[in-house]
């Protein structure tokens, strides 16, 4: 979602969607057709027999939404997304098939998300966020953090079980929110990407970037920048 929802028009959201359909194991089977003026193609099917019409309706929706994180106003299967706000009831049939998706408009456009989202944490943690993510690749130990914090490491411990979270979880998400940012700015190479960010070697980068984006750097990097490669059909 952050890759789709960062394209910088409905062109290169055609060209991300189909290159993570390829890119990306899933039980959808789509590939989407821009028609060049006000509507999209979406060319719908699935692995299984027998989808369910709930699957069906959640993968529409993860299109819709981000195709209106792009500032447009669409209707696709009865239902009508304007930015957050979603109108109507869908259609009955979810069938796979080819699904016409009509661009209504313009709205608002979206802010766009970062991969490893900021959580909704207590506060003594989002400060401690900030203080990470300005300096994501130095080696912070969970001493330092509390001392940030204002906390003893105990508590700091304490206060991060609550959330069901780890400090190395912690700080490696931290240093994966600044990856996809880094990958997506494209000034850098992924084996300094790891280096900035503190990651042991390229090889320990790209396994915690897969875990937590689904895709390998190089993927990631390649929907991202490889619109030249993969033209909308």
């Amino acid at each position: 979602m952050h890759l789709l929802r960062s394209s910088q028009d409905p062109v290169d959201f055609v060209a991300r969607w189909n290159l993570l359909n390829e890119a990306v194991p899933s039980k959808h089977v789509t590939r989407l057709q821009w028609d060049g003026a006000s509507a999209l193609r979406l060319h719908h099917g699935h692995r299984s027999d027998a989808p369910a019409a709930q699957s069906q309706l959640y993968a529409t929706a993860a299109l819709c939404a981000g195709l209106g994180s792009l500032g447009l106003r669409l209707v696709c299967k009865g239902l009508v997304f304007d930015g957050a706000q979603v109108l109507g009831q869908p259609d009955s049939d979810l069938r796979p098939g080819t699904w016409v998706i009509e661009l209504l408009g313009e709205t608002k456009r979206a802010a766009v998300p970062n991969l490893v989202s900021q959580p909704v944490v207590p506060p003594v943690l989002a400060t401690l966020w900030q203080a990470l993510e300005l300096e994501p690749g130095r080696p912070w130990t969970l001493e330092q953090a509390a001392q940030t914090a204002g906390l003893s490491p105990r508590a700091l411990q304490r206060v991060m079980a609550a959330q069901g979270v780890t400090w190395p979880q912690w700080v490696r998400a931290v240093r994966l929110h600044a990856a996809s940012h880094r990958i997506l700015d494209g000034s850098m190479a992924l084996t300094q990407v790891a280096h900035e960010l503190g990651f042991s070697d390229s090889a320990h980068f790209s396994r915690g970037f897969r875990t937590a984006a689904g895709m390998a750097p190089s993927v990631y990097r390649a929907v991202a920048h490889g619109r030249s490669r993969w033209r909308a059909v």
